[in-house]
């Protein structure tokens, strides 16, 4: 469970940017790994806005 979580937020963070920008050469990898998340990881990946790091990175359009 703590595994799931902690992949879950570190994909999530990496996708959004990783404070110098989008890293356009990972996106199409990024996005095959979220498309492969479990019912669960989804749903932590859904709620990640809660967290302080995701929260922050949100409040900035995407680059």
């Amino acid at each position: 469970t703590q595994i799931n979580a902690y992949y879950t937020m570190v994909i999530i963070d990496a996708y959004l940017t990783n404070g110098n920008g989008r890293c356009w050469g990972a996106e199409d990898i990024y996005n095959e790994l979220i498309d492969n998340f479990t019912q669960v990881q989804f749903m932590l990946a859904i709620t990640s806005f809660t967290h302080d790091k995701i929260a922050s990175k949100l409040q900035f359009p995407y680059a």
